[in-house]
């Protein structure tokens, strides 16, 4: 939101559930999407309103911004809790590790059998064997 309270910016208050945040985004992005709005700046105010609600919407983005709010004294540590959950790996390394050992061996699996087959077939096509 910038430096606009997200919550003002939908026009709810702090304490609205997940349903009063979705029906006041939903009425207010009827109001302002930029095809059906006349307004100059509809589609800025679209846009706004859209931000606002990508961060209210997730129960842990709307905790992170609320203690934004209620400690505005540690700036830097906000932005490393956003980038740390944001870049984080989102899976656990050790199913990616599981998973690539799984596919390289059975690569190097059907690759024994098909020189496997291709050995067969020339020894049986062969006559001198």
């Amino acid at each position: 939101c910038g430096k606009l309270n997200c919550y003002d910016v939908v026009g709810v208050q702090r304490d609205a559930s997940k349903s009063e945040i979705s029906q006041s985004y939903r009425k207010l992005a009827r109001k302002y999407h930029p095809d059906v709005s006349k307004a100059k700046n509809a589609a800025d105010k679209f846009i706004q309103i859209a931000r606002a609600y990508e961060i209210l919407k997730d129960e842990e983005s709307r905790t992170d911004y609320d203690y934004m709010l209620d400690n505005p004294d540690q700036y830097l540590r906000h932005y490393y809790r956003y980038y740390r959950k944001r870049l984080s790996p989102q899976v656990d390394v050790r199913v990616v590790i599981g998973v690539s050992l799984i596919v390289i061996s059975l690569v190097q699996y059907l690759t024994a059998l098909w020189r496997w087959q291709m050995a067969i077939r020339y020894l049986s096509s062969q006559s001198k064997y």
